[in-house]
């Protein structure tokens, strides 16, 4: 029996088919679900930089929310043996700074350091969940540098939530406004005047000590992701509307009236006034688009 016309058919059809796959419109590129640092840091706009602290050991990204611990060894000779123990030895330093790096931070009420608390943030751990991101050689002082960096958040991420720590604070009576304005909106809160450290889980209240914003009203997607708030720190100084009837439609600035040691900050009547106008402004930190703005990190 010849099969021969059967096997043309074929073809022909899967012809058809890619030809028509080929001409189908292109999907829109999706939203970001989970709103990024870069995408704050572009809502920002010019005049504006990363929140970055130096410490003793390494640094803290705030507004990326990434660890970087260095460490170094020393290369006895010139063998290659003796370059890889070197790397080793710079390894292991750098995840003991990674280790004092993440005990010396503060987080809030209902937060707290993965394996801290009974001691066992190892070095082994970090060197686990870390990653290597830089590697220098210094052939003249014979030394090998080793930068470790890891995510704050995330599934290796130091900071974990635990839910029997939550407290249950008055909340802030949100007006019923009706639900409009632009979703992918940001709400910056200017703290850059006042004594306020990034914190990991920082909050906003009212003068009263009502509650406005902490990380229990962020969407658990966003904080396995990430942490509840963006820092920046501004270069120049932010320009604030003289009314508060109609923020901008991209974000809304607002200026934190205290702070009070060392997460909190207030907002007074004028400031709240502001966010009500904002149409979805409950909605926007829930997504966790809140960005914080402090001083420069000596």
């Amino acid at each position: 029996m010849n099969r021969t016309p059967w096997i043309a058919v074929l073809l022909l059809c899967l012809a058809v088919l890619c030809t028509a796959a080929d001409t189908q419109p292109q999907s829109a590129p999706a939203k970001e679900r989970i709103p990024s640092a870069q995408s704050a840091m572009k809502a920002l706009g010019a005049g504006y930089d990363p929140c970055l602290e130096s410490r003793n050991g390494g640094s803290i990204d705030w507004t990326e929310g990434r660890f970087y611990a260095e460490g170094k060894g020393k290369i006895c000779d010139a063998t290659g043996q003796s370059v890889a123990m070197a790397r080793r030895a710079a390894r292991l330093d750098a995840a003991r700074n990674a280790i004092v790096l993440v005990n010396g931070l503060q987080t809030a009420p209902g937060g707290r350091f993965k394996d801290i608390s009974r001691g066992r943030l190892s070095v082994k751990g970090v060197l686990r969940d870390f990653e290597e991101s830089a590697v220098n050689y210094d052939p003249t002082e014979r030394i090998v540098t080793v930068m470790l960096s890891g995510p704050l958040r995330g599934v290796t991420g130091k900071v974990r939530i635990s839910d029997a720590e939550k407290k249950s604070t008055r909340q802030w009576p949100w007006p019923k406004t009706p639900s409009t304005g632009p979703t992918e909106g940001w709400i910056v809160i200017d703290a850059s005047e006042l004594d306020f450290q990034p914190v990991a889980y920082p909050e906003l209240q009212t003068v009263d000590g009502l509650s406005v914003f902490d990380f229990r009203q962020v969407a658990r997607p966003v904080l396995r992701q990430r942490l509840a708030v963006v820092y920046a720190i501004q270069k120049i100084r932010p320009l604030y509307p003289k009314t508060a009837s109609q923020p901008s439609t991209e974000r809304l600035l607002l200026r934190a009236s205290q702070a009070r040691k060392p997460r909190m900050l207030l907002l007074n009547e004028k400031q709240l006034a502001k966010l009500s106008a904002f149409g979805k402004a409950n909605e926007a930190m829930k997504q966790g688009r809140v960005i914080v703005l402090v001083k420069a990190l000596d």
